[in-house]
């Protein structure tokens, strides 16, 4: 159990992993909770569907401006692609 609270910040829509640089969690920015501001540093938990739940840390932020903006955010290298499955949500940890 953690001894710090936790704020949704939203819920990933996909995630990748780039060779050399880590494992990218992209959500869609509408489903962001307007709340919850995360900057690179910030320590986060990502909770699975099953109830798994990781702790990782803000590495990068990048935004994009395609149809859907979407938020990018490069996480720990404790982190792949294949703990993160649909319905994965992230928490900012304070």
């Amino acid at each position: 159990m953690t001894t710090h609270q936790e704020k949704l910040f939203g819920p990933i829509e996909e995630a990748f992993q780039i060779s050399g640089r880590g494992c990218i969690v992209v959500i869609v920015s509408a489903d962001v909770s307007p709340d919850v501001v995360l900057n690179v540093g910030d320590r986060i938990a990502l909770r699975t569907p099953s109830g798994e739940r990781y702790e990782s840390t803000v590495l990068g932020i990048e935004m994009g401006t395609r149809q859907v903006e979407k938020l990018g955010f490069l996480v720990g290298p404790e982190i792949d692609k294949q703990t993160m499955v649909s319905g994965t949500t992230v928490w900012k940890c304070e």
